[in-house]
């Protein structure tokens, strides 16, 4: 049986949507994203961090641009294998931005004058000057038709992006999977939440394209797989390892974006929450959970964090507290760039997610991703309110009666904490936003239809 869990579903599961997300997302009649092409021009920081070319003026874009490093790095390797190809006849300054200009990526906007005037000079006669705001929206084969021929390399390397998006992106599936085998011990609910989850639109859309959020939802859904397991296991090996792990990937969540630190509260939170719930606390219980469960994890992910990303290693604070400030004021010229979507208060981020995720008035929010009829998609969203609406009450009714956290307890703390933080931080009404709750909210839709079930055939579902 735990073959059949554990190995044969996972890798079941791993074909179907990797051939499914290839079929569908990575052909020349589906949709290029806007900002695929600002996420792949940075994909240069790739080599000089494995180059160790720590000096290099290049991590000096900071005033430009702030964003984490996590995804340049890895849309970088995922196209480092041709540029080593091409590298070989050009000689020794020939390096990755060159050849990103060759490919008609140039990231003017991100680069600081003393580098945009050294890279001029390697800009080739056929460059293709295109824009990310007019190629938005429409496929590759329109694209070749704009741009010509030469557009082919292009796309090539959009493509390789986002291949490398959709395997982080199953990856993330398969920890779904994991958490919620773990935590119901139902093969059925957790195949139905997988597909519900990696059907659905919002995942679909946003993990398979070259954005950061592929592998942000790996990361984010690793770090609740890490606190389940923690919670649900009695083996003071594998805790102690969960409590080592947890503050490394939440520090490569954040360096893939700014949000990462939330994981980091999150876990502090459920620390405390241990300590306080348990029957004989004393000053010497407290006091070894703070050092050993918080203070270094804390200081792992501080160290995780600055490393690597070598602009934070010659002034951590300063540069650290830059980089949050730079994202802030990102999002509030957004609000005045885009008024339409600006969030000023708790009110509109409330009605946003509520619009977003429940009611698909901005997208296709929780729905498949294929499905297109109006009637249908409203069926459908009604009971996924509905079923949703029974879990989480459900949920909320387990843990006041048994005092003690488990999976499903985990898992309803985390979604309310990630709500709240939302609430509080949340400044533009853009979906993509919101996809790592998809999880949560398929979760507990699942333990509402499975009461349900429960209630009326008065027996368990496997």
């Amino acid at each position: 049986m735990k073959i059949i869990r554990y190995i044969f579903l996972p890798i079941l599961f791993f074909i179907f949507f990797f051939f499914l997300y290839r079929h569908e997302a990575i052909n020349y009649s589906s949709k290029y994203h806007f900002d695929e092409r600002d996420w792949i021009s940075r994909s240069f920081y790739f080599e000089t961090f494995i180059n160790r070319n720590f000096k290099s003026e290049l991590w000096n874009n900071y005033k430009i641009d702030g964003d984490p490093r996590l995804a340049s790095y890895i849309f970088g390797f995922s196209i480092y294998p041709d540029y080593l190809k091409v590298k070989k006849n050009k000689g020794n300054d020939y390096d990755m931005l060159s050849y990103l200009i060759d490919n008609n990526y140039y990231p003017k906007e991100y680069l600081s004058k003393s580098i945009i005037k050294k890279y001029d000079k390697y800009v080739p006669p056929e460059f293709i000057n295109w824009s990310s705001r007019a190629a938005s929206g429409k496929t590759p084969n329109e694209l070749l038709k704009i741009y010509g021929p030469n557009f082919q390399k292009t796309i090539n390397i959009i493509f390789k992006a986002e291949k490398i998006s959709i395997f982080f992106l199953i990856l993330s599936i398969l920890v779904v999977y994991l958490i919620t085998i773990i935590s119901t011990n139902s093969i059925l609910a957790s195949i139905m939440t997988t597909f519900l989850y990696g059907l659905s639109f919002l995942v679909f859309e946003y993990g398979t394209i070259a954005y950061a959020e592929g592998i942000l939802l790996f990361l984010i859904n690793l770090s609740v797989l890490d606190l389940v397991i923690y919670f649900n296991s009695k083996n003071k090996i594998v805790k102690n390892l969960c409590v080592l792990f947890f503050p490394i990937i939440a520090a490569l969540a954040n360096q893939t974006k700014s949000n990462g630190l939330l994981l980091m509260i999150i876990y502090c939170f459920f620390i405390i929450l241990k300590v306080v719930m348990q029957k004989n606390i004393n000053i010497l219980t407290v006091l070894k959970s703070m050092l050993l469960e918080i203070l270094i994890p804390v200081l792992i992910f501080v160290f995780v964090y600055i490393i690597t990303n070598p602009f934070l290693w010659f002034n951590p604070i300063r540069n650290t507290i830059f980089q949050y400030k730079w994202t802030l004021n990102i999002s509030l010229n957004q609000q005045k760039e885009y008024p339409k979507y600006a969030l000023f208060n708790g009110k509109d981020r409330i009605m946003c997610i509520y619009n977003s995720l429940f009611a698909n008035r901005y997208g296709g929010g929780l729905k498949p991703y294929f499905l297109k009829n109006p009637l249908l998609s409203k069926i459908y969203t009604i009971l996924i309110d509905a079923f949703f609406t029974i879990g989480i009450a459900n949920l909320f009714y387990k843990l006041i009666k048994n005092r003690r956290l488990t999976g499903d307890g985990v898992l309803l703390i985390i979604t309310l904490l990630f709500y709240i933080f939302l609430i509080f931080y949340l400044l533009i009404a853009w979906d993509r936003y919101l996809v790592h709750m998809v999880f949560f909210i398929f979760y507990i839709t699942v333990q509402g239809l499975f009461f349900i079930f429960n209630k009326i055939y008065k027996k368990p579902l496997i």
